[in-house]
């Protein structure tokens, strides 16, 4: 799998998975951190696109319970400072709803040619 697509609404988790399978992506999704959580241990993701704000294991908290985890790319509607997100947490990269496509394109390559160790 390319890319697990994490968010608790559902227009936008169809929408971006849609926009990354139309681009050739292999995707899955996830509708809460649980799920993702599981989905992350039981099979190979080259890469998560999760959103920050989740109910019960929100992105964070989901990125804390993984020992390796992959390139993780967090979608935020909320403004929070880059440089916290990216300094606490690694994550490859913020990117703030609403989500350009082209945007959204670039994030997810540039995140796939990125190893589990941030190596490029």
């Amino acid at each position: 799998m390319d890319v697990l697509v994490v968010d608790d609404d559902h227009l936008t988790r169809t929408s971006v998975s849609s926009v990354l399978r139309s681009a050739g992506f292999r995707t899955d999704e996830a509708e809460d951190g649980f799920v993702a959580l599981e989905r992350l241990r039981s099979m190979s993701v080259g890469s998560v696109l999760v959103d920050t704000d989740l109910p019960g294991l929100d992105g964070m908290q989901l990125l804390d319970k993984l020992d390796n985890p992959p390139p993780v790319i967090f979608m935020s509607s909320l403004h929070y400072g880059a440089e916290f997100i990216l300094g606490k947490f690694e994550a490859y990269t913020l990117i703030q709803k609403p989500i350009s496509s082209a945007l959204l394109l670039m994030a997810v390559s540039r995140a796939l040619a990125t190893d589990h160790q941030g190596r490029r």
